[in-house]
């Protein structure tokens, strides 16, 4: 059916997925999946993070973004992990697709909406829950259940109306001690994850004047030249100020452009950062 993208919204507190199907990433589909898929269902959220794709820049999404008083933040080109929860998404439903598409690879499509649903029903690791059950308040009944005639299914069927309400009650509560459960769950994975990160990661000193080299973006391009053994970094450039903890101020070092990967100009105990590129003579480098 020529659908060239997948565009996949996820929730950040209950892992809800959702992902539409587009033949092109025109800013007008993104509007429409933004008020169908969730506005429509879920109400109007506070804000919405985006890569920096044209069709999510767009002045239109902007405006809309505004009348509807959604904050719209992106993550930067060289800083992906801006926007983690998406590209964690993306991962798992392309790991679910592909176990179901082996013998026909090219109806990856049909398999979408089936990836979308055992997504939604599995326990999530941060969250140690469900995001269907976090969603809507009860796990969800599987076909398996229908089928065998599982206990809880049939028992539906045997209460009284005055039983169904007070276990709809009763549920009612739980759901609120699962969310609060659930968000300590998110907060501890927080912490894992940044032990763990802060373990193998040193902190990395600049200092005005010092030389660096910048990775080459957007990320595994390839020179015409060099094709698969294109160099990843390049440079070097020169340090000219510094905001602590927030930017390097940089400039080109002229006449030392170099596609190499050289590291003579690396300081010791330095590896390059990515950098993101722009237009003017001087640019910026998030550390």
């Amino acid at each position: 059916k020529r659908h060239r993208f997948v565009l996949v919204a996820t929730d950040y507190f209950t892992k809800w997925a959702k992902a539409a199907l587009l033949k092109n990433m025109t800013y007008m589909e993104v509007i429409d999946f933004i008020l169908k898929h969730i506005t429509h269902r879920f109400g109007i959220p506070r804000t919405l993070t985006t890569d920096q794709r044209a069709s999510f820049m767009s002045k239109k999404v902007k405006s809309f973004a505004e009348s509807y008083g959604v904050k719209l933040l992106s993550s930067s080109p060289y800083y992906t992990q801006a926007n983690g929860q998406a590209e964690s998404s993306n991962k798992t439903l392309l790991k679910l697709v592909k176990k179901n598409i082996e013998e026909h690879p090219k109806k990856w499509h049909e398999v979408l909406s089936e990836a979308l649903s055992a997504h939604r029903i599995s326990i999530h690791g941060a969250t140690k829950i469900t995001p269907f059950e976090l969603v809507y308040g009860q796990e969800a009944v599987l076909p398996v259940e229908v089928n065998l005639g599982s206990l809880s299914y049939i028992k539906q069927d045997d209460l009284s109306s005055e039983d169904y309400k007070t276990l709809m009650g009763d549920n009612l509560d739980e759901v609120i001690d699962k969310r609060l459960k659930a968000l300590e769950e998110i907060e501890k994975e927080k912490k894992r994850v940044a032990k763990a990160y802060h373990k193998r990661v040193k902190v990395k000193l600049f200092q005005v004047g010092d030389l660096v080299w910048k990775t080459v973006l957007p990320l595994g391009t390839r020179s015409r030249e060099f094709g698969k053994w294109s160099p990843s970094w390049e440079g070097p450039y020169r340090l000219c100020g510094i905001v602590e903890g927030t930017c390097i101020f940089w400039r080109h070092f002229r006449g030392a452009l170099s596609a190499s990967t050289r590291r003579e100009y690396i300081s010791s105990g330095f590896s390059p950062l990515a950098v993101d590129i722009g237009r003017a003579s001087h640019e910026w480098m998030r550390v």
